[in-house]
């Protein structure tokens, strides 16, 4: 199951959705958990999309 969510779809999904539950714990009054949470999301997106990406196109 984990090599599953190891994938560059699910890692984009994931963070995506962890963006979003940031922005909404964001809102709801927590501003540093919400802008951690947002930070995590991000930092899967780079993981997955962002970086090897680029690495391909510097081959």
């Amino acid at each position: 199951m984990l090599k599953r969510f190891q994938t560059p779809t699910a890692g984009t999904v994931i963070g995506a959705l962890l963006i979003l539950l940031g922005g909404i714990i964001d809102v709801s009054g927590s501003a540093t958990w919400g802008t951690l949470v947002a930070l995590a999301g991000f930092g899967l997106i780079l993981k997955y999309r962002v970086l090897p990406a680029r690495r391909e196109r510097n081959k």
